[in-house]
C-alpha cells in the first residue's frame, strides 16, 4: 500500500438553467491498480434534482467494473455519454448538496446526473481525482502527470 495519493484530473462543472449541456458520467480515467477516488464538491447554495444534482446507486462499487453501452435516454443525457448497462436504475438515490458539501466516492461507483430543470438556478461543482502513488493512468496521457498532495 501506498503511503500518499496524488490528484490526476480536476474538473469543473457548470450547469446553467436550463438549458446547458447535460453531463450523464465522466468517462472512466482507467487507472492501474483501481485506486481513484473522486472528492465532489458542491459550489452552489443547494444542489438538488430540480438543477442536477448526482444520483448515487449505493454499494455498486463493489460489482467491479461493469461493461457500458451507448446512454438510453438522450433526453437527459448527452448521446456521445455511456451508461453502465444490465444494472436496474430505479435503484439510484439523489444526493442533495449544499454549498461546500464534499461527497467522496469510489470510481466504481454507479453515479450520474440529469439536466438541470430550474429556470433560475445553476449547478456548479468541482471535482477532484486521487490516486494512490503507485498507481498509474494507463490510457490518458494528458492525466499522467501526478500532482503531491503535500
Amino acid at each position: 500500500m501506498a503511503e500518499t495519493c496524488q490528484t490526476t484530473a480536476r474538473l469543473k462543472f457548470n450547469k446553467s438553467p436550463p438549458k446547458q449541456q447535460l453531463s450523464r458520467t465522466q468517462p472512466y480515467i482507467k487507472n492501474d491498480p483501481m485506486t481513484m477516488i473522486a472528492a465532489w464538491t458542491a459550489m452552489e447554495e443547494r444542489i438538488d434534482e430540480e438543477n442536477g444534482c448526482l444520483w448515487v446507486m449505493p454499494g455498486t462499487h463493489k460489482l467491479g467494473l461493469l461493461p457500458h453501452g451507448a446512454v438510453k435516454n438522450v433526453e437527459e443525457h448527452e448521446p456521445w455519454t455511456e451508461e453502465t448497462e444490465g444494472v436496474d436504475t430505479s435503484k439510484q438515490i439523489p444526493v442533495v448538496m449544499e454549498k461546500g458539501d464534499i461527497l467522496l466516492f469510489s470510481e466504481l461507483l454507479i453515479h450520474s446526473s440529469g439536466k438541470n430543470r430550474s429556470t433560475n438556478r445553476w449547478r456548479r461543482s468541482y471535482v477532484c481525482h486521487y490516486i494512490r502513488e503507485d498507481s498509474f493512468v494507463t490510457h490518458r496521457e494528458d492525466l499522467r502527470v501526478k500532482y503531491p498532495l503535500y
